[in-house]
């Protein structure tokens, strides 16, 4: 797969009203879909890093998606190490937490084994 392709699959955009959510509300609610990016980086396509350049994105906050089975504290420990603050660690397995951080930290937190793909946070039309 396409390093590119690894971000297309992490959306849900629902139909409905005009809202503006994040993915880290998507992550909260649930509603935000890593398989894909856990497929792709489980068949080799793995610490990859995103940044996007518009007005939706979010300074300084991303998401984390990691090879399944990870703890909380296994997560806490990584934003940790990379001088970030956790903003949302989901309860075992960790699938994916966000953090904020600056970007090299990011990338950084990228490169560490078990990290499918860390991306930054932006606004989604929901």
């Amino acid at each position: 797969m396409p390093k590119n392709a690894v971000l297309g699959v992490l959306l849900v955009v629902s139909c409905g009203g005009a809202r503006q959510v994040t993915n880290l509300d998507q992550l909260r609610s649930g509603e935000l879909v890593i398989s894909g990016a856990q497929q792709a980086c489980l068949n080799g396509d793995a610490n990859q890093f995103s940044v996007f350049s518009s007005a939706r994105a979010i300074p300084d906050q991303y998401l984390a998606v990691m090879v399944p089975g990870i703890t909380p504290e296994a997560a806490a420990g990584l934003v940790a190490r990379h001088q970030g603050t956790a903003l949302f660690i989901p309860a075992a397995p960790v699938d994916a937490f966000a953090m904020q951080m600056s970007e090299a930290q990011a990338r950084a937190l990228a490169a560490e084994p078990g990290v499918c793909v860390v991306f930054q946070d932006y606004f989604v039309l929901e």
